[in-house]
């Protein structure tokens, strides 16, 4: 779990530097990305999207790791984000519960490859959080 939550803090930073107002709604709504993205972490995309698109993000999550499982949550977060229209706690929730509806394979890689983030400074990233003694415990 110390692990799952080092990926939240660093997925919430990074959705602050690569989607900015999408950031400030949920801090706004007090929303905690653990209501959506511990679902996305422990199904793995499976139940989640469609088959053939669960499938070709699991193909590219084993070849190119955990980096690229959080850059799919980015390029998702994108993909909802254009659907926002009244920014509401409840609305924000079925959104992120019905991303099937949204995200279709075609959107999903445009957005993703959007998001861009070397092994690097992830790698920099997470160990930033790992260190930081006021982490936020967000599951």
């Amino acid at each position: 779990m110390d692990k799952v939550n080092i990926i939240f803090n660093v997925f919430m930073r990074l959705m602050k530097t690569h989607i900015p107002k999408l950031y400030s709604a949920f801090q706004e709504l007090g929303l905690q990305c653990s209501v959506f993205l511990f679902e996305w972490v422990v199904a793995v995309w499976s139940n989640i999207l469609p088959l053939a698109l669960s499938s070709r993000v699991w193909d590219s999550w084993l070849f190119y790791g955990e980096i690229f499982f959080v850059r799919v949550c980015l390029a998702v977060c994108l993909c909802l984000y254009e659907q926002v229209n009244d920014g509401s706690y409840e609305m924000l929730i079925i959104l992120f519960k019905s991303i099937d509806k949204y995200v279709n394979e075609e959107t999903l890689f445009t957005k993703l490859d959007l998001i861009k983030l070397s092994e690097k400074n992830y790698e920099l990233l997470k160990e930033e959080v790992k260190n930081d003694p006021n982490i936020e415990k967000l599951i």
